[in-house]
């Protein structure tokens, strides 16, 4: 433990100056003794958590599930997670790391009041050294563009409905009552707690609260539950678990409250009707959807973590809305549309053999990064429009930082045509291409056949010259630097622009990092974010041919920070006692 906290301190040290030694081709570490046992991970995964509307989320509770979770933790060493400047990092334990048959598997549960709930998955295999996900949670009071959040209040009569009742939980306002998006509850219908209690007298109402997503938009999808369209995990109709794709053409989430506690079901089952995106592509007729198509609707619940299936609908012209209704006796997300299973649908269920780790292997090919210097980039694959060339739906990202040969790797192969880009941090195209049959290019990672090469074209964010960061830490009253330093992770932005402009530069790793994301006398804010402490540092320039040490020999040009370097130099000066 005290080793730990000793490489809290020195790595915030380290941050504090972070901003003031970026470099061009400086050496590597040189004339070191003093080693710390840093406990470097080799695997880890980060998380970029923002509200709908902006808000701060560090005081949303996070929670681990799942086979794997008790082999993951913060950056510190310890197993406890919070939100630290919008990021949440996870690292495997290195004792116990995922091998080439057996990834590691676990969800992350993110809970904060007034907003929605989230459960992401999340699987590392051995070629995930460094992955990212991006999450948002939706602000019920100001949701995101495409998604529209309602309260209506209904009265009981001894804790039941009192007469035949339908309420309006679509997009704007409507009085309507058929081919919209509404919930139907029928006179005398009795509410039940999550035990099964069915609630008397006590309830004179209940809250209905409800989340409407517009599914012709990819990007109000990125409040989709569970992540991606793409899923590990789905229980099918046949009763079993899949991998695959979920293919909205409607989407909404219903909770009720009532007399202080949560209402999870009903004594008579309720109706929901949902208004269709009119430009569906049916998958399985591979035209737009029309009356008398059959379509299926699966729920979600956040507590398990996976979409299931529910029933059948047909889809009905009501008043010249294209829409489908169903009976539910349970509250929860609840989606209208389709499922694909994946062509190696069975890794839903079984973790533990090679055939699990046939992948979609995406080889980058970018000739143009330097030896060692790795850049951002985000993968996002589409299905396609009605089987065509054009991009439909979003339904798999996967974000990291790359260097060229390296591979990555779809877990799931998705079963259908689709389309696959590749952008950098600043959102610039780098690859477009598609893939018609996904499942003959199935490989493993690392094999020379199969897989698809992603040839990336270089941005104009992508060609500045090659700078690099060198840090050492001196410790006082010893004259060589500190062997092993922590990895961290490190953000920058245009010095004064907007907090929500952070673009990840990559991980630090023992003081250094090699990037071609910074131009060269220009000034940018930096944050560096390493377990739960978060450091920024404000319009710095970046220098050409520049090494810094931290320590307390400003006079020799040693570093220890501009804003507090009193506060700074007592922390090294105690927490280098604990080493030497």
């Amino acid at each position: 433990m005290k080793r730990n906290k000793v490489i809290v301190a020195l790595v915030a040290a380290l941050m504090v100056v972070m901003s003031l030694v970026m470099t061009r081709c400086t050496d590597a570490l040189k004339d070191v003794q003093i080693t710390v046992n840093s406990k470097v991970f080799k695997y880890t995964t980060l998380f970029e958590v923002s509200g709908s509307s902006g808000a701060d989320m560090q005081d949303a509770t996070v929670t681990l599930s799942g086979e794997d979770a008790s082999r993951i933790f913060n950056m510190n060493g310890y197993q406890d997670f919070k939100i630290s400047g919008g990021v949440l990092a996870f690292a495997v334990d290195p004792n116990n790391l995922p091998t080439e048959d057996h990834p590691v598997a676990f969800n992350v549960i993110i809970k904060k009041s007034g907003y929605s709930t989230v459960n992401i998955p999340v699987e590392i295999t051995v070629a995930d050294s460094s992955s990212m996900h991006y999450v948002v949670m939706i602000d019920r009071a100001n949701p995101p563009a495409g998604v529209e959040s309602k309260s209506n209040t209904l009265k009981l009569e001894n804790g039941k409905v009192i007469k035949d009742t339908v309420i309006y939980v679509g997009p704007g306002t409507c009085t309507c009552t058929t081919g919209k998006t509404t919930v139907g509850l029928k006179a005398g219908t009795g509410f039940k707690t999550g035990d099964g209690t069915i609630l008397g007298n006590e309830l004179s109402s209940i809250q209905i609260t409800s989340l409407y997503v517009e599914t012709s938009s990819n990007d109000a999808l990125q409040v989709f539950p569970g992540g991606d369209l793409t899923q590990k995990k789905v229980l099918v109709q046949s009763g079993e678990f899949q991998a695959g794709t979920l293919m909205p053409a409607g989407l909404i989430e219903l909770s009720m409250t009532g007399a202080g506690k949560d209402i999870k079901g009903f004594t008579t089952p309720i109706d929901i009707t949902i208004r269709l995106n009119p430009d569906y592509i049916n998958p399985e007729t591979k035209a737009p959807v029309k009356a008398g198509d059959q379509l299926k609707v699966f729920s979600y619940s956040t507590d398990k973590g996976y979409f299931q299936f529910e029933t059948m609908a047909t889809v009905e012209d009501l008043a010249g809305n294209l829409s489908v209704h169903f009976p539910v006796d349970h509250l929860s997300w609840f989606m209208v549309g389709d499922f694909i299973k994946a062509c190696n649908s069975s890794i839903a269920t079984v973790l533990s053999n090679n055939t699990a780790m046939v992948s979609l292997a995406f080889k980058i090919k970018a000739a143009w990064l330097a030896a060692g210097v790795t850049t951002p980039v985000t993968i996002k694959v589409y299905s396609t429009k009605d089987g065509g060339t054009n991009p439909d739906l979003l339904i798999y990202t996967l974000s990291g930082t790359i260097m060229d040969g390296q591979q990555l790797a779809a877990s799931i192969i998705p079963g259908m045509p689709i389309i696959i880009k590749v952008f950098d941090a600043f959102g610039n195209q780098m690859f477009s291409g598609n893939v018609s049959d996904p499942c003959s290019v199935a490989t493993t990672l690392g094999s020379e056949g199969g897989g698809v090469d992603l040839p990336l074209n270089q941005t104009a964010a992508t060609s500045n010259a090659k700078t690099t960061m060198q840090l050492y830490v001196r410790c006082p009253n010893n004259k060589n630097p500190i062997t092993v330093l922590p990895t961290f992770y490190l953000y920058f932005k245009d010095a004064g622009a907007a907090d929500n402009t952070y673009k990840l530069v990559g991980m630090v790793t023992n003081g250094y990092i090699t990037t071609n994301l910074l131009s060269v006398n220009k000034r940018y804010d930096f944050k560096a974010i390493w377990g739960n402490t978060v450091k920024v540092v404000h319009d710095k320039t970046v220098l050409v041919d520049n090494t810094a040490t931290v320590g307390d020999n400003q006079g020799a040009g040693e570093l220890i920070g501009t804003k507090a370097g009193a506060t700074n130099l007592e922390m090294l000066k105690e927490n280098c006692d604990g080493l030497l």
